[in-house]
């Protein structure tokens, strides 16, 4: 029967490892990349804002070259905080489902207004509108394309939603199944309550090894810092989001395998005490 005890102790001591870890990563995705104020929290530590305003003006300027129209300053056609706003009402479309709708019309007519500037200080005469219509039209598409506003954001926070009701779900039923684990551990260790403090200290030990060995996994898999998705500064911020949570999951992970170990030295030393204890009373009544 000590046998059969005993087996079953390891078997939850796995179980209750396996239930924490599901529970940490569930939290970890739900607090951080469907969570859309980490997001934004990000978006500003990555300094993402400036960079795509940098990259549309970056873009656009071949194009200018190739129009002949390289001499027009258009520093001004868009400001950064257009760009913060349209950034934000994308993500309130993926995260939330909303329809913002991103609008150009104030670049066309900045634009519009610099080039004909351009036009009357150097004396043209003919122009052809439709060219510079067209022109225009090239330019506020670049300014959607340089932002990510795309036609599948509806797609995505449908996708998005049914990821976060799934992993809501798990969560949910990883908390059960966690205060299941813990309660039958102490039925089975209810003559020996201190023993739970070494089991407890095993599950943190295993929980924080796994964590450990998932990001050497995914580091000995990934160049993170050479990672480079749609743009400069998405891969700049999805860099950062990936290096800042394999941070914490190690730094969790190591304090999980200390605390582990001291719980495990512990609950052995207050054992063994009270064994001492109880033989020394058993000798005594025995005199």
């Amino acid at each position: 029967m000590k046998v059969v005890l005993e087996i079953l102790r390891y078997i939850l001591v796995a179980v209750l490892s396996l239930v924490i870890f599901i529970i940490f990563l569930t939290n970890l995705g739900l607090s951080t990349v469907l969570s859309e104020k980490y997001i934004l929290l990000k978006l500003d530590e990555s300094n993402y804002y400036q960079k795509v305003y940098n990259d549309f003006y970056e873009n656009i300027s071949k194009y200018m070259l190739q129009s002949g129209l390289d001499d027009i300053d258009l520093q001004n056609i868009c400001g950064i905080e257009k760009v913060k706003e349209d950034t934000i009402s994308i993500i309130e479309n993926i995260y939330f489902g909303n329809s913002n709708q991103i609008e150009t019309d104030s670049i066309k007519s900045n634009l519009d207004n610099k080039i004909n500037e351009y036009i009357g200080n150097n004396g043209i005469i003919s122009t052809n509108k439709d060219s510079i219509e067209k022109f225009e039209n090239i330019i506020c598409k670049e300014y959607t394309n340089t932002i990510m506003y795309t036609r599948y954001e509806k797609k995505i926070n449908e996708s998005i939603t049914k990821i976060q009701k799934i992993i809501k779900e798990i969560n949910k039923y990883a908390i059960y199944l966690f205060i299941i684990v813990v309660i039958l551990i102490i039925i089975i260790n209810i003559r020996n309550i201190l023993r739970n403090i070494s089991i407890l200290g095993m599950s943190a030990l295993l929980f924080g090894i796994v964590c450990i060995y998932l990001r050497n996994i995914i580091l000995s898999n990934i160049k993170i810092n050479n990672l480079y998705l749609l743009s400069e500064a998405f891969s700049d911020l999805l860099k950062l989001i990936v290096n800042e949570n394999l941070s914490l999951i190690f730094n969790i992970a190591i304090i999980s395998v200390i605390g582990g170990i001291i719980f495990i030295i512990l609950g052995n030393i207050l054992q063994v005490k009270i064994r001492k204890k109880e033989k020394k009373e058993t000798n005594l009544s025995e005199k």
